[in-house]
């Protein structure tokens, strides 16, 4: 699992850019189609434990969820990014009094067989 605040990036080249770190979230990866979701949780409420083949992109908008997988379990708050592998189960869980908002970016692997 990656974490964005790990991640040191590198300078983005191009004329006219100064001071600007970029960190690729997602490389380029052939993928049959993608997917964009905003899941929102309430207090209290979260996902249960499940794993599927697809790889998330995620993105904290507001709150505090916990994040849990079989080898750990992270807080994400507002601004976090991980990116998860396919087939790694997780769930997440609203830890705060307030409502949470995750953006969830699915990537689909390319069916064996397709070009």
């Amino acid at each position: 699992m990656r974490r964005l605040s790990e991640e040191p990036g590198e300078l983005m080249p191009g004329e006219g850019n100064r001071g600007v770190n970029s960190v690729m979230l997602v490389e380029e990866t052939p993928v049959d189609s993608y997917s964009c979701r905003v899941l929102r949780i309430a207090p209290g409420g979260g996902t249960g434990m499940h794993s599927h083949p697809r790889v998330h992109v995620v993105v904290a908008l507001s709150g505090r969820v916990r994040l849990e997988t079989e080898q750990e379990i992270l807080e994400l708050r507002t601004g976090a990014a991980v990116t998860l592998p396919g087939d790694m189960p997780h769930r997440f869980v609203n830890m705060a009094d307030r409502a949470a908002a995750l953006m969830v970016q699915n990537l689909f692997p390319r069916s064996s067989g397709s070009a």
